[in-house]
Order: structure tokens, then C-alpha cells, then sequence
């Protein structure tokens, strides 16, 4: 039986993460595994910010979140090309889902790449997301005043009755920052305490009680996600595969090697990520090796040269280029400061 991901792969400090917050992993329910990755869950009471910077993976995640005092937001975020830094301050708690590389097509009427270094809003309005401006990206997407801002919604067909979002209830949202981190205005989600009065278009995003176990917001989370109806995809069931196999199969290093292994084309390739993952299969390779690299200095000291000609890099110098272009550290300097 599959079981949730036990490494902390992208998470530049794991160690003071590990100590200053709550978080832990759980497979969503049967019928959802063949898209979702695992859900995420994260409570903190701190006396001090604490700032966590994490490596994103080549995957969409859909994120619930409450201000003090505030509505709870929920927020569906593309997959992110740049470094994610999230500062957490006070008491608080986080839901999220991560899907599979590939696994949220069948939720979304769009082109995933469209999602990419965004952070849409889920709504209560019917899905009618401006695929123009939702390809805005940085600092002016968002500024973008409610009436323009692209908004995500769920459900995106019938949704199942009592269909229940999560809710992380009593809790400080964590104030995200950097190019990634950007929120779009007006991210509210309503808390509900039962079932929604309406299904399909209009219908709310609901929310369970106020509190609750990991069963229960496991539980609201497959809700959720069941009642957003997804349809069986075969090109996203490839989109899956493929990701997988870069993810796990060290040997795949290029993409026209890809390609040949699965008797595509490189546009076809190209067309098909972009559409399902978010990002070319370049850059997959890429983020993938990266991360394992990440996890080998977390893990221990390694040899930088073999690691690198492991990795598919032409040299060290080539390591640690990538290394510094996205954690803005040297191997070196990462490796000192974990120790």
C-alpha cells in the first residue's frame, strides 16, 4: 500500500521546521490517489516568525488558510518556478493538497501552465476564469482588483451533497513572500456547518466546524475533492506516468530520451506537460534532480562530483549554478548552514 511521501524534499530547513511546526502527511481517500499526491497538514503556536523557505515541486496544490479573526482562503497555487519563503507568526493551522505532477487537469477547464507562478483564489461564482488574465504574472496580477482577479472555483461539475472543504480553524494564515507568493484579493472561502443549500454553478466552497481532528479535515479534503467531480483523462494519466518516471528514474535525463522511451515526439512531449503539469518536461528533469540534490546535502555531506555526474550535470561548477539560481546559495554554503 502506498504511503505517503516521508522526506521533507524542498524544505530548506527541515530540522527547525520539524521543531517549530506541526506537520505531517495523509493519503487522501481510494478514488483520489490516481490524481492527489498526499494531503498536508501544518499547526503552529509560536512565540517568534518563523521564516521557511521551500523548493517547489513540479505540482499544483490547492491551499486552505485562516487570518486571525478572519474568513478562512482558499487558494489554488500553479506550480512555482522560483523559490517559495513563507513567514508564520503566532497560532495557526494549514490544509493542503497536493496533487500528482500531471493530476489536476482533470479539475481544471484550462491549461495548467496557466496556473504557473499564480496563486488564483477559489469562489463561489461559477468557474469563468479569463484564461488571459490568469496568465498574468508578479506583482501587477496581484494588485488586480476583485472584479478582474481569475479566480478558481469548485466544483467544476455537480458537486456531491454535503461536499465540504477544509478548514483551519482558530489560526494566523501564514504571510507568504517573494515572486511566488503573491495573493490574489478577495481569497475567501465561507465557513459553513453543514451541507450546501445549492450544488453545481453558485454553489459555496463549504467549510466543516470550526477545529476538527486530522481524520476530520482528511475527511473534508476527500469531500472536497469528490465533489469536484473529476472525469477520467488519458492524456492526463500520461502526463502522470511520465512525471513519475522522471521523478524516480535517474537515468532519465533528457527529453528527447523521454521521448524515444515512449515513442512521442519532443513537441508532442512539450504540448502535452505544459497542458497537464504546468511547465515543460525540461524543467521537470530539471527541479527533480535539483530537489534530490537538496536532499542529498540535507542527508549528509556528499561528493559534489559524483553527485553531480549522478545527477546528469556536466561538471560541478553546472551544479552549483542551478543549486544558487533557485536556493540562492552555494552547495557549500547550504551544506555549512545546516550543520
Amino acid at each position: 500500500m502506498r504511503q505517503p511521501r516521508g522526506d521533507h524534499r524542498g524544505i530548506l530547513d527541515p530540522v527547525r521546521l520539524r521543531r517549530e511546526v506541526r506537520f505531517r502527511r495523509h493519503l487522501p481517500a481510494p478514488e483520489l490517489r490516481p490524481w492527489v499526491e498526499h494531503y498536508w497538514l501544518a499547526d503552529w503556536a509560536l512565540t517568534a516568525p518563523f521564516v521557511q523557505q521551500v523548493v517547489p515541486h513540479p505540482a499544483v496544490n490547492v491551499v486552505f488558510r485562516q487570518d486571525a479573526g478572519g474568513p478562512e482562503t482558499g487558494e489554488v497555487a500553479g506550480v512555482g518556478r522560483r523559490l517559495f519563503t513563507v513567514t508564520l507568526t503566532g497560532t495557526g493551522a494549514v490544509s493542503g493538497i497536493q496533487f500528482r505532477p500531471g493530476g489536476f487537469r482533470p479539475f481544471w477547464r484550462h491549461p495548467v501552465a496557466e496556473l504557473t507562478d499564480r496563486r488564483v483564489p477559489l469562489t463561489t461564482d461559477p468557474l469563468t476564469t479569463d484564461p488571459a488574465a490568469t496568465r498574468a504574472t508578479g506583482a501587477a496580477a496581484a494588485h488586480t482588483t476583485a472584479p478582474t482577479t481569475p479566480r478558481a472555483t469548485a466544483p467544476t461539475a455537480p458537486r456531491a451533497a454535503g461536499s465540504t472543504a477544509p478548514r483551519a480553524a482558530g489560526s494566523t494564515a501564514p504571510r507568504a513572500t517573494g515572486p511566488t507568493a503573491a495573493r490574489a484579493a478577495g481569497s475567501t472561502a465561507p465557513c459553513a456547518t453543514g451541507p450546501t443549500a445549492a450544488h453545481g454553478a453558485g454553489s459555496v466552497v463549504a467549510s466543516p466546524r470550526c477545529g476538527g481532528t486530522d481524520d476530520e479535515r482528511r475527511r473534508a479534503l476527500d469531500a472536497f475533492l469528490l465533489g469536484w467531480a473529476p472525469q477520467p483523462d488519458p492524456a492526463a494519466t500520461e502526463a502522470i506516468t511520465l512525471a513519475e518516471m522522471i521523478r524516480t528514474d535517474r537515468s532519465v535525463l533528457r527529453v528527447d530520451d523521454l521521448a524515444r522511451r515512449h515513442d512521442l515526439s519532443v513537441r508532442r512531449l512539450q504540448r502535452l506537460f505544459l497542458d497537464h503539469v504546468g511547465v515543460g518536461p525540461k524543467w521537470v528533469i530539471r527541479r527533480y534532480r535539483l530537489l534530490e540534490a537538496i536532499e542529498h546535502v540535507v542527508t549528509g555531506w556528499p561528493d559534489w562530483a559524483t553527485l553531480a555526474a549522478d545527477l546528469g550535470y556536466s561538471d560541478q561548477a553546472h551544479l552549483a549554478r542551478d543549486f544558487a539560481a533557485v536556493t540562492g546559495r552555494t552547495p557549500t554554503g547550504y551544506a555549512r548552514s545546516l550543520r
